[in-house]
């Protein structure tokens, strides 16, 4: 008999055990589960406004507007209605894309990697970062930190979508080895600024 289970020595069809029948278990999961995992989906993707990401972990929010201004940390609440908005407590962190100054090194992402791990620039000059974001729809910046603790940034360029190009104006930095890094992919996409 194929399909039949024994049970206490007798053989049952499949579709009589525990007296339900697959069926019902079937028009069950069609009619309640299916209705509230598409709902919860939908709920799901329109809590967020679209091409937003938020990263707490590097505190910038990216997307359509912030790919104008680079972000200093978290976000502050929004004041009441009719206040004024707080002035800032600390200068922006500089990042916007600029002409080139001094020194010109190119810098490409494709992959989800840059294409060198390892940069030099000369001391005590402003210089220019070329940066060529290769990946389609993915978003990468260039960020120099002091050390690759990466807690005390001296630059952070702004995030772009690629495929697209910029140029960032970093300010003259100090002889040393600096850390830098893309703030969206910080373990996959980092490397060594010597300035010298």
């Amino acid at each position: 008999m194929s399909g039949a289970v024994l049970r206490r020595g007798r053989s049952v069809r499949p579709s009589r055990l525990g007296g339900v029948s697959p069926g019902l278990v079937r028009r069950a999961v069609a009619t309640i589960l299916l209705p509230l995992t598409l709902a919860w989906l939908c709920a799901a993707c329109t809590a967020a406004s679209p091409g937003w990401t938020y990263d707490p972990g590097i505190g910038l929010a990216t997307g359509p507007a912030a790919s104008g201004a680079a972000s200093a940390g978290p976000a502050s609440p929004a004041p009441p209605s009719g206040q004024p908005s707080p002035a800032p407590s600390a200068p922006a962190i500089p990042g916007a894309s600029a002409s080139p100054a001094g020194q010109v090194i190119q810098l490409t992402a494709k992959n989800i990697a840059f294409d060198t791990n390892s940069l030099s620039v000369s001391a005590g000059q402003p210089f220019t970062v070329a940066f060529d974001n290769e990946d389609s729809q993915v978003p990468h910046n260039v960020a120099i930190y002091t050390d690759n603790t990466a807690t005390n940034v001296l630059f952070r360029g702004d995030v772009v979508t690629g495929p697209a190009t910029t140029s960032y104006a970093v300010p003259a930095l100090q002889p040393g080895t600096y850390f830098f890094r893309c703030d969206i992919h910080p373990t996959l996409m980092f490397g060594t600024l010597v300035v010298k």
